[in-house]
């Protein structure tokens, strides 16, 4: 079972890292796909019939910077190590944290949230996955690349599925005699934001509770021990969602509410900081 175990994590490992270069630039071939879609033959058509031009083009030059921004962010950051923080040690052994190591890094420590990733082949600080699509770990450092990444393609397809259904549903009038390209845009819209948004909520699920994708099993199981013994456990990283939300895309201030989901290259605090600070 061990073996047929290590073998199958090893063949996962070879094949993300054959996959990596091809899987990064599909993201984008897509992103340009469904904006050319969107741009070429939608708006011009759909334009005095809603918004005009200028607000659709405005409105889709928006996701895109964004998007772009975002991507090359998460993909070309470090994601963090724990060597980062190795100073907070003493501080998050005194606050009742215990102190683990890392069996393949040859024992380097690993404070709450680190993991090792067979794939880059080092321990991450504070990591949620290793993403194919980003050739990269997930961790402390681009999070919320990855994050605002998401948000930006959801709301990019929806809305490219949404001008193309306005055509395709009720304006058929204006796409005839030839409306395959916008049937492709809207299926590939639609279908892209489906799964992204499904992905996107279970993500902010995560960053509202403060939890990470690894993490949030054993947290069950810790919720499931405390079940049987009579007992409510509590997440000891939660400091409420609003809270939660602020540390990992680290915004503050009075008008934070306005300002998370625009472009920025302020150093990240995440959950990190939740027993460092």
């Amino acid at each position: 079972m061990r073996r047929a175990a290590a073998w199958t994590s090893s063949s996962v490992t070879a094949i993300a890292k054959k996959l990596a270069p091809g899987l990064l630039l599909l993201t984008p071939t897509l992103a340009w796909i469904v904006a050319r879609g969107v741009a070429v033959e939608a708006v011009p058509r759909i334009a005095t019939q809603t918004l005009p031009r200028g607000a659709h083009y405005a409105l889709l030059g928006t996701v895109l910077v964004n998007l772009a921004f975002n991507f090359v962010l998460c993909a070309a950051t470090d994601p963090g190590s724990p060597e980062d923080v190795r100073e907070d040690i003493e501080g998050l052994a005194a606050r009742g944290f215990g102190v683990q190591t890392c069996r393949k890094c040859d024992g380097n420590w690993k404070p709450p949230f680190t993991h090792h990733c067979s794939v880059c082949n080092r321990c991450v600080l504070s990591m949620d996955h290793h993403c194919i699509w980003m050739s990269n770990c997930i961790g402390h450092r681009n999070y919320r690349y990855f994050l605002l990444f998401l948000l930006w393609v959801f709301v990019g397809t929806a809305y490219a599925a949404a001008v193309s259904a306005t055509l395709l549903f009720f304006r058929r009038e204006l796409i005839m005699p030839d409306p395959m390209q916008l049937v492709f845009t809207f299926t590939l819209g639609a279908t892209l934001a489906l799964a992204v948004g499904c992905l996107l909520a279970w993500q902010l699920y995560y960053v509202f509770t403060a939890q990470s994708t690894i993490d949030s099993r054993e947290f069950e199981h810790m919720k499931l021990d405390a079940l049987e013994k009579g007992e409510t456990y509590r997440n000891p990283f939660d400091q409420g969602w609003v809270r939660n939300f602020q540390q990992v895309l680290n915004v503050s201030g009075r008008f934070w509410w306005m300002v998370w989901c625009l472009p920025s290259v302020r150093g990240p605090r995440g959950k990190v900081s939740f027993y460092i600070e």
